[in-house]
């Protein structure tokens, strides 16, 4: 469980995310304790915090995304926004079969706003329909 002091739509509140063990490669879990050890963290720091030198920094979304798209332009990748994550996330979910339902869970939506992240949708529509077992369905004439 993560836990989460602050997010976008409960403020200070904040939330609890469960991390699910995923593929190596794709696992939260493995790369959080990655992090842990090779970055210790006192129990009062961020999970983003890091030391500078002898300046305590907080790597945030724009530090974040300004990293990771130096890296993917020097590898000729196009630039990305940190909504990306989310749109490919939720993208992935769907077409590996998650339920709709679980994937709004996953995501925190409390509406169905998160279906302006799907992407692919010729495909997400082609494999569930390819899905259904027409012999279980009473045909009822009228």
């Amino acid at each position: 469980m993560l836990e989460l002091p602050w997010t976008k739509t409960t403020r200070k509140k904040g939330a609890s995310v469960k991390l699910a063990s995923q593929i190596p490669g794709m696992d939260a879990t493995i790369a959080l304790c990655h992090h842990f050890v090779h970055s210790p963290l006192d129990d009062d720091k961020l999970l983003c915090e890091y030391s500078e030198g002898k300046l305590a920094k907080v790597m945030d979304k724009e530090l974040l995304m300004s990293m990771c798209n130096t890296i993917w332009s020097a590898n000729g990748l196009p630039r990305f926004t940190g909504h990306s994550f989310r749109i490919g996330g939720t993208t992935s979910l769907l077409l590996a079969g998650i339920d709709v339902e679980i994937v709004k869970s996953m995501g925190r939506w409390s509406s169905d706003a998160f279906k302006l992240y799907w992407r692919k949708t010729n495909v997400l529509f082609a494999k569930h329909a390819s899905n259904v077992d027409w012999q279980n369905f009473d045909i009822v004439e009228q």
